[in-house]
């Protein structure tokens, strides 16, 4: 068993799985875009955060009443995605860094 300390939300002890929110299971490779290269970068970014709000919009439109709160869920993801600030950071970072939209994203995602 592990232990686990931080901040509590509510009184008492808790006994049980946890996830562990913050760990990457997935590693994103670095890699550099050449700065010939970083508009290009920024709209297949973009693409793809457009493909991705496709997407999920079409799992929503296919979830009936019963699956309410998972269709919030996918909304709530959604709209985070489509969030024109969150990607005009994202964007920055690929223009300032050089960096793929792979790990500009991770990057910023992993600020918040």
């Amino acid at each position: 068993m592990e232990t686990k300390k931080g901040i509590p939300v509510s009184p008492g002890v808790g006994i049980g799985e946890a996830a562990v929110i913050g760990q990457e299971d997935l590693r994103i490779q670095r890699r550099s875009i050449p700065r010939s290269q970083v508009e290009e970068e920024i709209a297949r970014f973009e693409r793809g955060v457009e493909q991705a709000v496709g997407e999920i919009n079409e799992e929503i439109s296919r979830l009936g009443g019963p699956l309410k709160i998972t269709r919030q869920i996918l909304e709530s993801h959604r709209d985070m995605m489509a969030d024109p600030v969150l990607r005009n950071e994202i964007a920055a970072r690929i223009r300032e860094q050089s960096s793929s939209a792979e790990q500009a994203l991770s990057q910023v995602l992993r600020g918040y």
